[in-house]
């Protein structure tokens, strides 16, 4: 088990770090800045994890009776599906809004597909996450002006 002082120094790197990319990337073009919001953002949802256990001994009610579920739907899992017994489903984070990413999904019109962006590591999606709905709204605003059809879609997992 990890001493409370390395996980605080682990954080605190990770802060510094993430800050260094977000200022590099922030000065650059915008796909560049793209790339900064989702380093920026998705650090911030790991480092807020905490243990499913820690969580159970203060939430209310319904919050308790969710996870518990979790734990038991988990523990099913690896005991009869034979799946992974990792790390996976054993944190939580309460998020500040109903969804911690805002999807753009574009088409031209009477297109069948969608527009496709490409990153690097994950290949080639359908959307453009944004972990703020202004951003998204700002993007989705610059690709209706190219004439795409746009849509913002909230990603609840």
């Amino acid at each position: 088990m990890m001493s409370r002082k390395k996980v605080r120094d682990e954080k605190m790197l990770l802060r510094i770090g993430v800050t260094i990319c977000w200022v590099i990337f922030a000065s650059g073009c915008s796909s560049i800045s793209y790339y900064g919001q989702s380093i920026i953002g998705h650090s911030s949802i790991m480092l807020a994890r905490q243990p499913v256990e820690e969580v159970m001994k203060s939430a209310d009610e319904t919050l308790k009776k969710r996870l518990a579920t979790a734990i038991d739907i988990r523990q099913f899992a690896v005991e009869q599906l034979s799946l992974p017994d990792n790390k996976s489903y054993t944190t939580y984070v309460q998020l500040k809004n109903d969804t911690p990413v805002w999807n753009v999904i574009a088409a031209t019109e009477f297109s069948l597909g969608a527009k496709q962006w490409c990153y690097p590591i994950v290949g080639c999606a359908s959307y453009r996450g944004y972990y703020h709905k202004e951003a998204a709204e700002h993007y989705a605003q610059k690709l209706k002006e190219q004439g795409y059809e746009v849509a913002i879609v909230g990603a609840t997992a």
